[in-house]
């Protein structure tokens, strides 16, 4: 996959717009003006929305691929048709990346100009300039474009095209641009904005919303060298001992207690300013949560990461992200849970059924917390999951596939790390019961995720090798009954052995990935 670069365009779901893919173009971190703000994380990056000449952070989950020239096609929304007829201009006149920069830089200083900025964000020239369809010879270039927009808009028809310059780099016009047909263009396409060569892709169109998630639920991709029904329902199915997430009757009177004091969560609700709707799911249930404890979180709240996903509607506040399509309803009611009254789940335990429930609950819980960035959330799950020790082996295993296989390399959070570094100390403790009741569901198991593979043999190797330095030194104490317990310990009474004969099964592990692939 090619990283965009600063002049490439792409597409940006856009929230208040039902996430229809918006023209945008990707701009330097220098750009950014006051309004817009600071960077909010590494990974984001700056783009100019065309027709509203808005600059925003976005993140490549946000993003879709780069726009390549295609043959035209009519699109009947009329903004994102003017939108679409802004990028086709750009095209033709081979505009750079300094003409947007010094669009930005007009956009900044409209208020000491002859314009004024419009509702949306673009430019549109006084009335008197209005009446008369020629253009000022003095005019700069983006204000010659933003007078096409802002006319266009008006009179709800295409631009005229743009009398600019063009490069003496670009010795043919390019085709028209059209988001809406399958690219045709060779394999390769030389950007007036990049240096880097693209290879286009196929499109849909950005203003029909598919039925159908782009990946399997949870947003996880089918993993290979795994049993294929693992990531078709909320989490892995594959055996009878796995972890199954399925809503179970509260078991303790306490759990019941807290339910009641709750808000309700889901169904019908009347208009309420001061909850917001979350729609989860493809059955779109319903969620309501006080806007108090949405706004007292970074993730929701923050001008340049969440607050463009709350917005305010004609029946009251609701939360817009194309990722809540991709959740089940069940594991997100755990979510509400803790959002209302920061816990969830049985608070006491009672028996081991209980902990188990809260098991699968920090399970369930988990994804979600990581595609809204909810650091409190995975902080407390990491925490809670301590607390239902002990776990059952194959439930663990389980729930470390659900850890490494969220969250971007470069971009986890501190409690990502914690957790996989509790899941994958057990499995190392447990490694030689994984490999004599259950070998054949833990190889396919470990070598669909190699990291945790890699990972899980260090320890174990660290833990061996720790026990066999222990061994040593009592043993050199001359204490028999010392030795005779580590012994018992051992059923091989040769530690060395059994770190040779498991690094040999993690080594055919590895051969076996190796021919999958």
């Amino acid at each position: 996959m090619v990283t965009p670069a600063p002049g490439d365009f792409i597409q940006y779901a856009l929230p208040e717009s039902n996430f229809v893919l918006w023209p945008a173009v990707v701009c330097t971190d220098e750009m950014a003006t006051q309004k817009v703000g600071p960077q909010p994380h590494k990974d984001y990056k700056l783009i100019l929305l065309m027709g509203k000449l808005e600059l925003r952070w976005a993140s490549a989950g946000e993003t879709q691929e780069h726009l390549t020239p295609q043959e035209p096609t009519t699109i009947e929304d009329e903004q994102l048709r003017i939108a679409y007829e802004m990028v086709d201009e750009a095209w033709d006149s081979c505009l750079t990346l300094d003409y947007w920069s010094d669009v930005i830089n007009n956009h900044r200083a409209s208020d000491h100009s002859d314009t004024t900025p419009t509702s949306n964000g673009s430019l549109s020239p006084d009335t008197d300039s209005e009446s008369d369809p020629d253009f000022d010879e003095d005019d700069d270039d983006d204000i010659k474009l933003a007078k096409i927009i802002s006319k266009a808009e008006a009179k709800g028809k295409k631009p005229v095209s743009l009398k600019l310059p063009t490069p003496q780099t670009s010795s043919t016009k390019k085709q028209k641009l059209s988001p809406l047909v399958s690219s045709v263009s060779p394999t390769s396409y030389d950007s007036p904005f990049s240096k880097s060569e693209i290879t286009p892709r196929q499109r849909v169109a950005p203003s029909i919303r598919s039925k159908e998630p782009n990946r399997s639920k949870n947003n996880r991709p089918a993993l290979p060298g795994t049993l294929p029904e693992m990531w078709e329902s909320k989490h892995l199915k594959a055996m009878d001992s796995w972890l199954s997430v399925k809503r179970k009757p509260a078991f303790s009177e306490f759990y019941q207690d807290a339910k009641a004091t709750m808000l309700p969560i889901d169904g019908e609700m009347d208009q309420h300013s001061e909850l917001v709707k979350f729609v989860i799911g493809q059955q779109k249930r319903e969620f309501y949560i006080p806007k108090a404890a949405i706004d007292k979180r970074d993730y929701f709240s923050s001008r340049t990461v969440g607050s463009d996903c709350v917005v305010d509607t004609c029946t009251g506040w609701t939360y817009q992200r194309r990722c809540c399509e991709n959740f089940e309803p069940d594991d997100f009611e755990v979510v509400a849970e803790y959002l209302q009254t920061g816990d969830f789940g049985c608070r006491i335990f009672e028996n081991d059924g209980q902990r188990k429930h809260t098991f699968e609950q920090c399970a369930a819980a988990w994804n979600i917390a990581v595609e809204l960035g909810a650091t409190d959330l995975l902080e407390f799950i990491v925490m809670k999951v301590e607390l239902t020790r002990p776990w059952e082996p194959m439930d663990a295993l389980a729930f470390g596939a659900i850890v490494y296989q969220t969250g971007i390399e470069g971009t986890l959070l501190p409690a990502h790390g914690n957790m996989k570094d509790i899941l994958v100390d057990f499995v190392a403790r447990h490694y030689s019961e994984y490999l004599g009741k259950h070998p054949t569901a833990f190889g396919e198991h470990m070598t669909g995720i190699p990291d945790f593979l890699d990972d899980v043999t260090v320890r174990r190797a660290t833990i061996l090798e720790t026990a066999r330095e222990g061994y040593r030194e009592k043993s050199q104490g001359g204490n028999p009954a010392v030795v005779r317990e580590e012994q018992r310990e051992d059923a091989h009474g040769n530690v060395g052995l059994q770190l040779h004969q498991e690094n040999t099964q993690s080594t055919k592990m590895r051969l076996d990935l190796t021919r999958r692939f």
